[in-house]
């Protein structure tokens, strides 16, 4: 069996995150990483969207992390722990620069990002 978390703070949609999230600062986020990839956890999910309704913002505030960034960041931060993203939003990416950004991440991180 595998596991995959959820990166507190990386997004703020209600159903979703806890109150206490809107105050995860990017220390925490890689604390958080670390630990998760220590503790044994298969896979840190994050976010894919890559910007916010700004009617949403009132109730979901307005943090949405890139998912390849974020991905890249907390792979850099960690050492075999995957990272994993909710679905693609196609429409949001030039499909030449998203599928070389993936590849790239997926070279440099020695296979551990899984694209949603």
């Amino acid at each position: 069996m595998k596991f995959a978390i959820r990166v507190p703070g990386n997004f703020l949609y209600p159903a979703l995150s806890s109150p206490w999230e809107a105050k995860v600062t990017a220390a925490d986020t890689m604390r958080f990483a670390r630990v998760a990839d220590d503790l044994g956890f298969d896979w840190l999910w994050v976010s894919e969207h890559a910007v916010q309704d700004p009617r949403l913002v009132p109730t979901n505030g307005a943090r949405f992390y890139e998912a390849v960034t974020a991905a890249a960041v907390l792979l850099g931060a960690t050492r075999r722990i995957r990272a994993l993203t909710y679905i693609a939003v196609l429409p949001y990416h030039h499909p030449v620069l998203y599928a070389k950004a993936i590849s790239t991440l997926d070279v440099l991180s020695d296979g551990r990002i899984t694209m949603g």
